[in-house]
């Protein structure tokens, strides 16, 4: 009888720790699958685990981060470097050219995190992202802090995917935008121009209409000196002109005609170090640029027909 206690016991405690993502996280750490640099792999093994495991979850999505020149510091990394803050304390960094993490109900999940954490995504993004000092100096970036670190975020891109699509085949990214988006959105403050309009008297368009994700904006135009010329901008600096967040860029089509005026688009961050996006971040070019023909490897130069443009709060997010 104290025997099958026991082992009644034993099952009971096994099935309480795969009962959550959180507890199916701490078993599945230091699993044989989990590897260094190879975070995408980690994250998809992982969801598939949770699959295997039978674990109930509401909702959550995926994220990649993508720095080209191999500048994403990470400063709670699992197999990172021990440094010390200029005025004393220690971290731990790895730096990478992109990383892959998944947030599940709230909780981020990060396998190249020092120690099984689940955190809150603010809590995370705090611990992981942002230095609790100023650094000695970083290859290509010298002295980095809070402040300097935010203004990189600005655009360091980012693309989420769907969980189960994730877990399949790794899927194709719902929502394109800037890394710093996410800590707009924790700190539940402004990171979008409200209305579909930057401004009533400078932009226009022909039409648009909902879809799963956000709105799809046919022929974006702004005004100049009395006149409305198609726009010249990457889809992201669009969708936020228009009061969105980012682009799916599989939806993003190009007219191509040769010699037609436009108008460049661009955004940027106010020296204060903000990092709260708005309207006033939009900025117009003064020159005029015009379309050179059917460039397929450089569709930029051809101004947008088509925009569409996501939501994180449709996602789910």
């Amino acid at each position: 009888m104290i025997k099958f206690i026991t082992t009644l016991s034993l099952l009971l405690s096994l099935c309480v720790q795969a009962s959550s993502v959180e507890s199916a996280f701490k078993e599945f750490y230091d699993d044989s699958q989990i590897g260094s640099r190879h975070c995408g792999r980690n994250i998809h093994y992982f969801l598939n685990y949770l699959k295997e495991k039978r674990v109930k979850y509401k909702s959550g999505y995926v994220v990649s981060i993508h720095e080209d020149v191999g500048a994403l510091n990470h400063f709670d990394a699992r197999w990172g470097s021990k440094e010390e803050y200029a005025q004393g304390g220690s971290y731990y960094r790895s730096n990478w050219y992109f990383h892959v993490f998944a947030v599940i109900d709230g909780v981020a999940y990060d396998f190249s995190q020092r120690g099984a954490k689940t955190t809150s995504v603010k809590t995370y993004l705090e611990d992981a992202y942002l230095p609790k000092g100023t650094t000695q100096s970083i290859i290509f970036l010298g002295r980095l802090d809070k402040k300097k670190a935010y203004q990189k975020y600005k655009n360091m891109k980012i693309k989420i995917y769907d969980l189960d699509e994730y877990a399949k085949d790794y899927g194709t990214a719902i929502y394109q935008g800037a890394f710093i988006e996410l800590f707009n959105l924790v700190d539940k403050r402004p990171s979008k121009s409200y209305g579909k309009k930057y401004s009533q008297e400078t932009l226009d368009y022909d039409s648009y209409r909902k879809t799963r994700h956000g709105y799809t904006i046919k022929n974006p135009m702004i005004k100049k000196e009395g006149k409305f010329y198609p726009l010249l901008a990457d889809s992201f600096t669009i969708c936020r002109a228009f009061g969105f967040l980012g682009s799916v860029n599989s939806q993003l089509s190009y007219e191509v005609s040769d010699q037609v005026e436009m108008l460049k688009l661009y955004s940027s961050m106010p020296k204060s170090g903000s990092r709260f996006i708005s309207s006033k971040d939009i900025k117009l070019s003064s020159s005029f640029d015009k379309t050179d023909g059917d460039i397929p490897n450089q569709p930029l130069l051809h101004y947008a027909t088509s925009v569409t443009c996501s939501d994180l709060n449709s996602i789910g997010i």
